[in-house]
């Protein structure tokens, strides 16, 4: 069944509204039903629909056009294994949601909670997303004033529990641990100019040819491995390139890296290595490039800190009852009923009562959400 376009105005954080387009025909559902349960906490459907809703939107403005498809035909789509697209996000956005009432559970292990500025200001924000609705756009998105309110408590509780749960590792980390090896390198691709002007891969013949082509030009440097690198460049139509990189590099070719890896000291070269795609020549520039790693030292201690909101919230949910209805979970289909957002003109933070919660650098799956309200 097909409806006119309709605008919603859906809400991506505390005070902060997004606009969205609706087209379908959405099912009734009893907000008050059961979807899950978290250790004998209920999940009522109103609140899964409308979480729902909001990372439906997120998918159907930004991922639908990456991946190359419409909206309408998105969540229809096996893109992976035998079961349609929105099965499988479905099954995520619920995990997310059970994941939240996990994090609040254990919120007050962290001090985290929710103060009576938070409630004034997300009772404010929830007022305001009501206005901004017709009430049939309200009733498919299940985006009644106490929905909409414990969604915010729990998205800020999240927000505020993600920075909590990746506090504390072990921030030392050693030159060694993170050191990052620096080299310039040449790459001279097996390929050639088809009669139509598209490149081909060269016959076994080209290839041997172009290798003791490329490994002549590089010996004919006579010990500059600087200058030689250059004229190899220059005599094959490549660059010279430079990167950085460790032992467990694996780009561009896990073979060069070995070889580059294995040098021992600032002027080496690697022999000519023949990959399936072409040659490289590499000559090592740094055996410790300071900028490179120094940034390697931050992603090992971002890495800890995922691993340890990992293990804490994957500890949490093994240690939970979990249950699920599907039959009330598959009451919210995608296919019937999409949601699109744009931005409107936003109201300051300090209008809305709103301050920023700084958090390390992170790629929780929460992100795409946006930041919360404190």
């Amino acid at each position: 069944m097909k409806q006119k376009m309709k605008k919603l105005v859906m809400l991506a954080a505390a005070g902060l509204l997004l606009f969205a387009t609706m087209t379908g025909c959405g099912r009734n559902i009893d907000v008050n039903a059961v979807v899950s349960t978290v250790d004998g906490e209920e999940i009522h459907l109103g609140l899964a629909n409308f979480f729902a809703r909001f990372n439906q939107a997120q998918y159907e403005s930004f991922y639908a056009g990456m991946m190359g498809l419409d909206p309408d035909v998105m969540w229809g789509q096996q893109l992976m294994g035998d079961e349609p697209y929105e099965v499988m996000v479905k099954e995520s956005i619920l995990e997310s949601l059970q994941d939240m009432i996990l994090m609040r559970q254990h919120a007050g292990d962290f001090d985290v909670s929710i103060t009576d500025a938070d409630r004034t200001a997300i009772t404010a924000a929830a007022e305001r997303f009501i206005a901004e609705n017709t009430q049939g756009d309200l009733d498919v998105i299940s985006g009644q004033q106490g929905i909409v309110e414990a969604f915010l408590e729990l998205f800020t509780i999240q927000q505020r529990m993600d920075v909590a749960m990746r506090a504390g590792v072990d921030e030392a980390v050693s030159d060694t641990e993170a050191a990052q090896k620096a080299m310039d390198f040449v790459f001279v691709p097996f390929m050639v100019a088809a009669e139509d002007g598209s490149s081909m891969m060269m016959s076994e013949d080209e290839m041997a040819d172009l290798t003791a082509d490329v490994k002549a030009a590089f010996a004919a440097g006579d010990g500059d491995v600087a200058a030689a690198l250059e004229s190899v460049a220059d005599d094959f139509e490549a660059e010279v390139q430079s990167m950085t990189f460790d032992a467990d590099s694996v780009s561009p070719d896990m073979d060069f890296i070995a070889a580059a890896d294995a040098l021992s000291a600032v002027g080496e070269t690697t022999d000519v290595i023949e990959t399936a795609n072409g040659l490289y020549i590499g000559v090592l520039t740094s055996l410790l490039d300071r900028e490179a790693t120094d940034e390697r030292k931050e992603n090992i201690v971002e890495s800890r800190r995922q691993e340890q909101f990992t293990d804490l919230l994957e500890g949490w949910r093994e240690a939970a009852e979990i249950t699920v209805n599907e039959n009330q979970w598959a009451r919210v289909s995608f296919e019937r009923q999409g949601v699109a957002f744009r931005q409107p003109e936003p109201e300051t933070e300090e209008e809305l009562g709103i301050e920023e919660v700084e958090a390390p650098p992170n790629d929780s799956e929460y992100d795409e959400a946006g930041e919360p309200g404190e």
